[in-house]
């Protein structure tokens, strides 16, 4: 009975800090080492980015199996560096390394990118994105994942972003804008404004350009300053439908006039969007 309940209680950790496919540490496993320790550590963050299309060719029994591989050689090379680190598995397609001695970083990841894919009797190659931080020991997570939008805006398959704080403010930055645009959205304060476009011959005005607007923090500005977030976050759509509502309003009180309104080519292939100013035109009978 005793070694029954001894095999419940060491099963049942292993699903707490163990990966089920790989049996590789998983991000419990790497919190609990974080918070248990107080020395400085480097890491390796390793992110498959062609993972989806390996895996949308190939059979996913095959790639399961792959990814057991990986894990293998991955162990295989720890121990070819003394055990030097650990690996974690945080995600279908992320890994982490923690390392001891920083000075073996570069050959660590040199000998990740020789590996390649064996499927079906095929080598493929596999595609990796490296972030490094060296020697740090607060906020490693928080830093990570700043590290990991980095290097995706900076399209860098490797890049040492041991030094964030940067980083850390842009970081900050964007959500403040974020913040600001959901605030705008809520409240309505994505506002339209007309700017007229005279001919220059006559002096007469032919037309209305519709300009966006977001009114926080006080002040409107410019939608220049929050397309970023925007677009990170997923919210354009959500402004250019209040923008297209706006200027239908207009429209259907001043048919005599002409407007324009600035769509990008994204904007006409989104077919959420170009569905939107379909309703629209069917709802303003008023409105060519």
């Amino acid at each position: 009975v005793v070694n029954q309940i001894m095999n419940v209680y060491y099963n049942k950790n292993n699903l707490l800090y163990q990966d089920a496919l790989t049996w590789l540490f998983n991000e419990s496993k790497l919190r609990l080492v974080l918070k248990n320790s107080k020395q400085k550590y480097s890491f390796i963050n390793l992110k498959l980015t062609n993972l989806e299309e390996i895996n949308s060719v190939y059979w996913r029994l095959e790639w399961d199996k792959y990814l057991k591989t990986l894990s293998s050689h991955f162990e295989n090379l720890s121990v070819s560096f003394d055990n030097d680190f650990s690996i974690f598995r945080l995600s279908w397609s992320k890994f982490w390394f923690l390392v001891k001695d920083s000075s073996n970083i570069e050959e660590i990841i040199s000998k990740i990118r020789e590996y390649k894919v064996n499927i079906n009797w095929k080598l493929l190659s596999v595609i990796w994105i490296f972030w490094i931080i060296k020697d740090q020991q607060d906020s490693i997570l928080e830093k990570s994942s700043i590290a990991l939008s980095c290097a995706k805006k900076n399209h860098d398959w490797i890049g040492d972003y041991s030094s964030v704080e940067e980083y850390e403010k842009e970081y900050k930055k964007s959500l403040d804008y974020l913040i600001a645009l959901d605030e705008a959205i809520e409240s309505k304060n994505v506002l339209t404004y007309f700017q007229p476009l005279k001919d220059l011959k006559t002096g007469e005005i032919y037309k209305y350009e519709a300009l966006m607007r977001v009114k926080s923090w006080d002040k409107i500005d410019s939608p220049f300053y929050y397309l970023e977030a925007a677009k990170k976050y997923w919210r354009l759509a959500a402004i250019a439908k209040i923008n297209i509502d706006n200027v239908f309003k207009i429209l259907n009180d001043n048919p005599e006039k002409y407007f324009s309104l600035n769509l990008s080519w994204e904007d006409f292939i989104d077919s959420n969007l170009s569905n939107y100013i379909i309703k629209k035109l069917q709802e303003y009978k008023n409105v060519d």
